[in-house]
């Protein structure tokens, strides 16, 4: 079975709500772009 792009997106999403808060995850969430995902940390 294969993630598309979205569900990655979504999995990534998910572990930053847990890492960050909700309310950060939510701030930093419209900024995450796929080349961003090895440094969550400087999308926001």
């Amino acid at each position: 079975m294969k993630l598309n792009r979205n569900d990655c997106i979504t999995n990534v999403l998910k572990v930053l709500v847990r890492q960050l808060g909700e309310e950060e995850a939510v701030s930093a969430g419209p900024t995450l772009r796929m080349t961003d995902l090895t440094a969550p940390h400087e999308a926001a």
